[in-house]
């Protein structure tokens, strides 16, 4: 399980980058290839990280104790993962 927390860090690492080139694809910086594959990317880890934790889940369904969740990192990945799709649209419907 700790080893999906690192993933999850990574994750969003690159969600962050994503939606720095996302702004410099808006900006016309950049190449919109890139933003598309980062995007793809992101995506990607997501539905990795999804899976881990779905097969984790399962293997531990008997001794299921609740996390506890904390707060203020729901509400980090929220932020993070909205402008991520805040820039993303920008960049893309752009153009």
């Amino acid at each position: 399980m700790k080893s999906l927390k690192v993933i999850s860090a990574i994750e969003l690492v690159l969600m962050v980058c994503s939606t720095i080139i996302n702004i410099l694809g808006y900006a016309d910086r950049i190449s919109m290839s890139y933003v598309r594959i980062l995007f793809l990317i992101v995506i990607l880890c997501g539905m990795i990280i999804n899976f881990l934790i779905v097969r984790e889940q399962r293997k531990n369904l008997k001794k299921s104790n609740p996390e506890n969740k904390s707060v203020l990192l729901l509400l980090v990945v929220l932020i993070i993962g909205t402008s991520w799709i805040v820039s993303y649209g920008f960049a893309i419907f752009s153009k």
